[in-house]
């Protein structure tokens, strides 16, 4: 959230567009945290409409999040702007049948049914007659629940971060061990090449021995067998 507000806050100065449309962007995702970040920038922006003429507080009607629905009322929000058919925030709740966000409307914003709406005066009745305590409770009981839910999703990245530290340390060490295993057997198959290359040369000096002393006999064996012949002829 410091972050986020940081960014928003020290970037190039965003114009009023901009930030309106981030502002309906985050009403629409019921982003309660990033609109106090942009009303605190522009409360302006809390009236701007879009092309529908829906402004952030419409647009945190649709998205059923009592919570931002609760801060844009708060924070001013007008609660009898219509978009162009007419619909005021509370008419588009009471026609969605979300009758706690009309509840807030009517109890916080101080939301009146237009005349025009006449067929939504029994919805209008049911919203009326909620107690206000058990919205404001049940508001409550949703913050803590998200922020339960973002604590567990905060541990669960430290914890996965850390699992990913341990993780890189590990196939360091299995990387470490891999050289050091490769290195042995690099070194064995030296001895074994060597080993082989000297039992091959080994093996070439006896077939040449053998091969000379063949030639020798080979000769001895000419040179006796032609002596007689030589003496016969003389």
């Amino acid at each position: 959230d410091v972050v986020a507000r940081l960014l928003l806050k020290w970037s190039a100065s965003p114009t009023h567009d901009v930030l309106a449309e981030r502002l309906r962007k985050a009403a629409a995702a019921g982003n309660a945290d990033e609109l106090k970040v942009l009303v605190d920038m522009n409360r302006r922006a809390l009236h701007a409409q879009d092309y529908s003429g829906r402004t952030a507080l419409h647009l945190a009607v649709s998205s059923r999040s009592t919570h931002a629905v609760q801060f844009l009322v708060a924070a001013m929000a007008d609660v009898r702007r219509t978009d162009v058919w007419g619909r005021t925030p509370l008419v588009m709740a009471l026609e969605a049948g979300d009758t706690t966000t009309a509840a807030v409307l009517v109890h916080m914003g101080g939301a009146a049914l237009p005349a025009t709406a006449k067929h939504l005066e029994s919805a209008f009745a049911a919203a009326r007659d909620r107690d206000v305590l058990e919205i404001t409770t049940d508001i409550a009981d949703s913050i803590d629940r998200r922020l339960e839910v973002s604590d567990t999703i905060e541990r669960a990245e430290v914890e996965a971060g850390a699992s990913l530290v341990d993780l890189v340390r590990n196939l360091k060490d299995l990387r470490r061990a891999q050289g050091g295993i490769y290195r042995i057997l690099r070194r064995h198959a030296d001895v074994w090449v060597n080993e082989y290359a000297a039992d091959e040369h080994e093996l070439d000096d006896d077939e040449s021995d053998d091969c000379s002393d063949g030639s020798a006999s080979d000769s001895d064996d000419d040179s006796a067998h032609g002596a007689p012949a030589v003496a016969d002829a003389a």
